[in-house]
């Protein structure tokens, strides 16, 4: 296996449904301050403006948004991209990842649920979680139910180490055993969320069954630390 590909690259994803759902857990804590903010707003302003022009993956997509500095709390609830409004976030506080996880897990759950109730249904979720550093609140509970539903098959979950002070060994135990964490250069966000969107544009896209193939993370990547 190439080591600038995550390990889901070939996954099977079945995607014969009509949502296909992603939630952001976003660290903006105080120790993102400077350059790392800047660069996260950057790229994730470029990344939303990228997928409200693709008609396909707007409609199909819906975006939930969790940020963790000082508190956790849901930024943006699950919606297509051109329903979500324009934010920029400013670094504060600490880093309560395990309040983070388990917001995101708990709108996940409720929004597959409220889709099934309407009669539709979704593809596999995905949960993307960015840190700096390590979580400053209890995290083990929260980390172990992500790894579950993982084994169930109810999420596909990427760990993206923030800079070269993120603690990937912790990072790595919230994450499965076969998707280890990467780590992204600090002012890098441009790249990381391009590839986000490249990855997104894929699954929303996707045939029933088919093999999904997510872009390298070598773009974004750090192997400096």
């Amino acid at each position: 296996m190439s080591k600038d590909t995550f390990p889901h690259d070939n996954m099977p994803i079945a995607n014969n449904e009509e949502v296909a759902l992603c939630a952001l857990i976003m660290d903006k804590s105080e120790s993102m301050t400077g350059a790392p903010m800047d660069s996260l707003n950057q790229g994730f302003a470029s990344m939303m403006a990228a997928l409200r022009d693709d008609p396909v993956v707007s409609a199909r997509l819906k975006l939930g948004i969790v940020t963790v500095g000082g508190t956790a709390s849901i930024a943006q609830a699950f919606a297509h991209p051109d329903q979500l409004s324009p934010t920029t976030y400013t670094a504060e506080g600490d880093t309560p990842l395990g309040s983070g996880l388990e917001l995101a897990m708990n709108m996940i759950t409720a929004e597959v649920a409220a889709i099934r109730a309407r009669g539709g249904s979704c593809t596999k979720p995905w949960l993307v979680v960015q840190s700096d550093g390590a979580p400053t609140d209890r995290w083990e509970a929260a980390a172990a139910r992500a790894r579950e539903m993982v084994n169930k098959g109810d999420l596909h979950l990427f760990v993206i180490g923030v800079g070269v002070n993120a603690d990937m060994n912790v990072l790595g135990q919230i994450t499965h055993p076969s998707l280890p964490p990467k780590r992204l250069d600090a002012v890098n966000y441009q790249e990381f969320f391009k590839w986000l969107k490249d990855s997104l544009h894929g699954a929303s896209r996707s045939k029933p069954g088919q093999q999904l193939k997510l872009p390298p993370t070598s773009a974004w990547e750090s192997i400096t630390a």
